[in-house]
Formats: C-alpha cells, structure tokens, sequence
C-alpha cells in the first residue's frame, strides 16, 4: 500500500491461467462457498464475495449461471 492507504499495482502483466487452473480454483471456491453455508454465525459477506468469485471463474469456463448455480448445489459436503 502506499501512503495514502491504496494498494500499489503491479507493473508486470498478471499471467494468464490455463483452463485446469481455473476449473481446479473454481471447485476450491465452492468448496469454501458450501464450508461456509454449513458454518455457525454470520459469514454473509464472506459468501456474497465467493459467489461472485465463483460467477466470475464460471464464466471464464464458459458457464451459464444456472449452471453455476447448479454446481453450488451438487457440491453440498456430508457431514
């Protein structure tokens, strides 16, 4: 950050990912999406910004959002 409390940007190009990466950090969000459906307390905020994190690497996939929808759905953990 700098002095006015602003983070700093890189100069340097972010590297793209390929598409097992984004599938492999897709699946880890929702993962962490369920995790938190099923935690004790208040993490709205929490899941409002890993759903929007998971529409994003959906669409990078190509995913509709129902379809995204659908997969937070199919992946409920077991307890």
């Amino acid at each position: 950050m700098n002095m006015n409390g602003v983070p700093e940007v890189s100069s340097r190009p972010l590297k793209m990912r390929s598409q097992a990466e984004v599938k492999a950090q897709y699946e880890v969000k929702i993962k962490k999406y369920n995790e938190l459906m099923q935690a004790q307390g208040d993490h709205r905020e929490q899941r409002m910004e890993l759903y929007a994190e998971i529409k994003l690497l959906g669409w990078v996939l190509g995913k509709k959002e129902k379809a995204v929808i659908d997969d937070l759905g199919s992946h409920h953990i077991n307890r």
